[in-house]
């Protein structure tokens, strides 16, 4: 194999955190991430504590898709966000993607960077970081 054909199979982004607790919406937009080849690793989050955890010990994080409510029908990872943007010094891309539009809203003025339904999330993160410079 030779030194180009290497460099094609790189992945041209870093880490991608999924922040969601229900499989039937993790899941599609894991391997429709993981199947583009673009992302050095994507990784799932099911509570607050461990999607603060996961992004800590992640390496050059290239966006987060965000959920809004973990534990119930609040919107209980607002904090967390906040923590990302402002503890952490993240200023990437975190697209919030709860199905309810007002949840966006909270999200948006927590510091999420954008909005998506959850089924197009993925491909919503794809083409804002192929569309970047």
């Amino acid at each position: 194999m030779g030194r180009d054909s290497m460099q094609e199979s790189q992945p041209r982004f870093g880490a991608i955190l999924i922040v969601e607790d229900l499989p039937r919406f993790w899941r599609p937009l894991k391997n429709e991430l993981r199947a583009s080849g673009l992302f050095s690793k994507v990784t799932v989050a099911q509570s607050v504590s461990e999607a603060e955890f996961r992004f800590q010990n992640l390496e050059s994080v290239s966006g987060v898709l965000m959920d809004a409510c973990l534990s119930g029908e609040k919107p209980d990872t607002l904090e967390l966000t906040r923590k990302i943007r402002e503890t952490h010094g993240y200023d990437g891309i975190i697209i919030a993607m709860s199905r309810d539009s007002s949840f966006r809203r909270f999200q948006l003025q927590a510091g999420c960077s954008h909005e998506s339904t959850k089924e197009d999330a993925a491909r919503y993160l794809m083409s804002l970081l192929l569309r970047s410079p």
